[in-house]
């Protein structure tokens, strides 16, 4: 297939390429492989037009806040417009998975039907037509907002206007879906409070599904989108996808879930007009399926491009010479390729190797999802009058927690990486700190506020070893989503004038933010700051500004600044000793 990609930002022209059917983008950090994998989808958004007459279906391992805000905005765009599903490119990650699976298994000669089936995981109907027994649980509401829309729309439609959002694919669907599952008398003339339903083969067909505007998609997968976009009607932090004899989707193996909902995406999207952007989708796969994935990828209708650093996908037999492209600074090079390929090799065979051998001879070591966390955290425990020298002997090495949504394991990325570093070399150090972002996750905390409890064999096997008997590993959490949480103050946020962008009808006026206090309730712990805290503390094309957040930090006083930043300072503290 040959294509001309659009620029990206590391490459200001664009490029004309001629891409296999499967490609797979590979390069060091930084090289640009997901730079060309988002100007393809930005550009598809922007012009409201598909890329080169193929739709476009774009899935990224972790939580890539540029696909979602980009993605969401123009979702939003649509339904404003009244083209509720009109859809020629979607995104998705895993926060998505229940719902595409458990639509995948409504297919019965799918990828999803056929895993479960050989599992044993789902029953089937005689004529194996149905599978009978997989359910999910989801919680729907009707906000005030889509309430007052609707009514907007009544008064123009009394005034001779035919074309209203009342009329629109999406909500002619939205509306026969509460009809038929949740609610034949609701009207839209309140909010629909949060309920929960259960949807399976015998109501999921019950609504009935407008044709979209522009037929991309087909109704179901253009309607959940839209509809579970933002949490929009369908909340998806609240899905539970139970399979036979109710064995849930969270009691599977990593492995077996992964490939679920890889193979969920193809099962709903593939087509000879499809191409599929798949960013790092063997990422956190297991290595026994990475061979499945490829084999599957390499037989579906439409294209995939995807970026990876694995060497067992860059080795698999199934992807030849031609399937692989080596990117540079936002560039395909084609010339000299042989070299180039065996130069990335070489760094991947070598780099593992190399940083365990440093990692190995350090005594006190912190994973973090980021190390601008490590800087704000320091800040805000030096506001609260505590001495930082003391953890000056802590490396910071930066790495992801791991956990997208309630269907991984917490903090399985950084206990992994431990793993893997234990096997590798014996270590001489003393403390191991996995500092995890909360997120969504629900967990319990033991007496001192920050050390985790959970349940994970990978921990317990080297806890009785005498060769790890100096090796202390902590899986610890902030109890709010993530750092920025804590950069919440009454005091720097009204000087700022952003006050009312926390205290607002959002949130209980309990649960506000009061001056001289720190706010330690359930709302703020559960509050996305991102957008918030991010403008008063990064500069752009900069990322975090020291400057900026010594300022801030400033404005705080100390008698705001969470508990949970002591907590987690006097653990660390403790340790050292």
């Amino acid at each position: 297939m040959q294509i001309i990609l659009p620029e990206n930002n590391l490459c200001s022209s664009k490029q004309e390429i001629y891409f296999e059917k499967v490609t797979a983008l590979i390069g060091e950090n930084g090289a640009g492989k997901s730079s060309i994998l988002q100007s393809i989808f930005y550009s598809c958004l922007e012009n409201s037009a598909n890329f080169h007459h193929k739709k476009i279906v774009c899935f990224s391992s972790g939580q890539n806040e540029k696909y979602s805000k980009f993605f969401s905005e123009y979702l939003a765009n649509e339904r404003q417009a009244n083209r509720g599903l009109s859809l020629s490119c979607c995104y998705y990650d895993k926060l998505w998975s229940n719902i595409l699976i458990f639509i995948a298994t409504m297919m019965k000669k799918g990828y999803v039907r056929t895993f479960l089936k050989k599992n044993n995981y789902i029953e089937q109907s005689l004529d194996e037509k149905d599978d009978i027994s997989t359910i999910l649980n989801v919680s729907i509401r009707v906000e005030k907002a889509y309430v007052n829309r609707i009514q907007d729309a009544l008064k123009e439609e009394e005034n001779g206007h035919g074309d209203t959002f009342r009329t629109s694919p999406y909500h002619l669907t939205l509306e026969s879906f509460i009809h038929t599952i949740v609610d034949d008398n609701y009207e839209f003339d309140e909010p629909l409070l949060n309920q929960k339903i259960k949807l399976n083969y015998e109501n999921f067909y019950n609504p009935s599904f407008a044709d979209p505007d522009q037929k991309f998609f087909g109704p179901i997968i253009t309607f959940f989108t839209q509809a579970a976009d933002n949490d929009y009607f369908f909340d998806k932090n609240t899905t539970q996808l139970v399979f036979k004899n109710g064995l849930s989707i969270n009691d599977l193996s990593d492995g077996e879930y992964q490939i679920l909902f890889l193979y969920a995406l193809l099962d709903l999207f593939d087509s000879e007009d499809t191409i599929f952007l798949l960013d790092e989708v063997d990422s956190h796969l297991h290595y026994k399926n990475v061979e499945q994935l490829w084999k599957a990828l390499h037989s579906i209708e439409g294209y995939t491009l995807t970026t990876t650093h694995l060497l067992d996908s860059i080795t698999s037999p199934l992807n030849k010479f031609g399937n692989l492209k080596i990117v540079n600074k936002g560039m395909i090079e084609e010339e000299r390729k042989i070299k180039a390929l065996f130069d990335r090799l070489s760094v991947l065979f070598r780099m593992e190797s190399v940083q365990f051998e440093i990692f190995s001879k350090l005594d006190n070591m912190v994973l973090i999802d980021d190390y601008n966390d490590w800087t704000i955290f320091l800040a805000l425990a030096q506001k609260k009058g505590l001495d930082i020298s003391i953890l000056s002997n802590i490396n910071v090495i930066k790495k992801s927690s791991g956990y997208g949504c309630v269907n991984e394991k917490f903090g399985k990325a950084k206990i992994d990486w431990v793993d893997s570093l234990l096997s590798y070399n014996s270590v001489d150090g003393k403390n191991i700190f996995l500092i995890c972002d909360k997120d969504n996750a629900e967990m319990n905390f033991y007496e001192n506020g920050v050390s985790v409890s959970i349940d994970n064999e990978v921990l317990n096997k080297y806890k009785n070893k005498k060769k790890y008997k100096n090796i202390r590993i902590h899986v610890l959490a902030w109890k709010r989503r993530e750092i920025k949480n804590y950069l919440l103050s009454f005091s720097a946020l009204s000087s700022c004038g952003l006050i009312k962008l926390v205290n607002n009808s959002k949130i209980a006026r309990d649960d506000f933010l009061k001056k001289e206090k720190p706010s330690d309730n359930e709302s703020i712990r559960n509050m996305n700051v991102k957008p918030i805290v991010t403008k008063l503390i990064d500069t752009e094309g900069v990322g975090l500004d020291l400057y900026k957040l010594n300022q801030y930090v400033n404005m705080i006083p100390s008698s705001e600044i969470s508990e949970d930043i002591e907590n987690m300072y006097n653990f660390l503290k403790g340790e050292l000793k």
